[in-house]
C-alpha cells in the first residue's frame, strides 16, 4: 500500500513538472526559406517576392545575380512586374550583362501582361528611338496601352502625337482628352499644355477660365510653363481680374522655390 501511494504521488507530480517546464519552441523559418520552398513548388508570386528580398539585400543575402534568376522564374511564370524588373536589371546590366535587346523582349512581354508601366517605359524608348529604331505607329499603340494602364505620362507623349499629327494623324480633340486624362493624374506638365488649348481654342472650345484653371493645376504641380502662362494670364486679365505686370515673374519665382527650396 505503501508502495502504491509513492508511485502515485510520482505520477501526479509528473504533469506539473511539465507544465513549467513546457518543450522548447522550434525557431521560426525565416522568410526566405519558406518563400523558396513555395517558389519550388511552382509559387510565382513568392518567386518573385524572394527575388526583391536578393535584390534589396533585405531579409536574404544581397545577390543581384540570384534575384535575376528568381525574376526569370517569375516572369516566365506569368508575373508581370517580374518581366519589367528583370527588363531594368538588363537594362542597368545590374547583376547580370547589359543587354537592351533583353530589356526590350522582358518590357514587352510584362506589356503584354499587365504592366502599363512597361508599355509606357518601351512606348517611350520607341518613339525616342533610343536604343532601338524609331517607330511611331508601334509607339503609339505602346503609349495607348501605358495610358489605359494610368501611367501619366504616356498619356501626355501620346497627346503631344496626336497634337502634331503624322503618325497618329492629327486630332486635337484626342490631344485635349489625352492632356485632360495626364492632368487629372497629377501631371503638371500636361495641365500646361491643355491649358494651351482651351487658351486658345485648339480641340476645344476656347476658355480663359478653364485655361487659368489648368494653368494653376500646372503651376501647383511644380511645372514652370504653367506658372509663367498662369501670370501672364493675370497680367492680361485673361479668365480673372487682371493683376499687375510682375505676376507672371513672381509666380516663376514662387514655383522655382518650392521645386528647388533653399539649402
Amino acid at each position: 500500500m505503501r508502495h502504491s501511494l509513492s508511485l502515485w504521488i510520482l505520477l501526479a507530480a509528473v504533469p506539473a513538472a511539465a507544465a513549467q517546464n513546457p518543450p522548447a519552441t522550434p525557431p521560426p523559418v525565416p522568410e526566405s526559406v519558406a518563400l523558396k520552398k513555395t517558389c519550388d513548388k511552382g509559387n510565382f508570386e513568392d518567386c518573385y517576392k524572394l527575388a526583391g528580398m536578393h535584390r534589396r539585400g533585405e531579409g536574404a543575402q544581397k545577390d543581384a545575380g540570384k534575384a535575376a534568376g528568381l525574376l526569370k522564374k517569375a516572369c516566365e511564370g506569368g508575373q508581370a512586374q517580374a518581366c519589367l524588373d528583370l527588363g531594368d536589371m538588363h537594362r542597368d546590366g545590374e547583376g547580370i550583362a547589359k543587354d537592351i535587346d533583353k530589356t526590350i523582349l522582358y518590357w514587352q512581354k510584362a506589356c503584354d501582361g499587365t504592366s502599363g508601366e512597361a508599355c509606357a517605359r518601351l512606348g517611350l524608348m520607341i518613339h525616342e528611338g533610343k536604343d532601338t529604331p524609331r517607330d511611331l505607329t508601334r509607339a503609339t499603340g505602346l503609349l495607348q496601352k501605358g495610358c489605359d494602364g494610368g501611367v501619366h505620362r504616356a498619356c501626355r507623349t501620346l497627346g503631344t502625337m496626336y497634337q502634331a499629327g503624322g503618325v497618329p494623324p492629327k486630332d486635337l480633340a484626342k490631344a485635349v482628352a489625352l492632356f485632360g486624362k495626364a492632368c487629372d493624374a497629377g501631371d503638371g506638365e500636361a495641365c500646361g499644355m491643355l491649358g494651351i488649348m482651351q487658351r486658345d481654342g485648339g480641340g476645344v472650345a476656347r476658355s480663359a477660365a478653364n485655361a487659368m484653371a489648368s494653368f494653376k493645376k500646372a503651376c501647383d504641380a511644380g511645372a514652370l510653363s504653367g506658372c509663367y502662362d498662369l501670370g501672364l494670364a493675370y497680367e492680361r486679365g485673361q479668365g480673372a481680374a487682371r493683376r499687375a505686370t510682375n505676376t507672371a515673374l513672381g509666380l516663376v519665382t514662387q514655383a522655382i522655390r518650392s521645386t528647388f527650396p533653399p539649402r
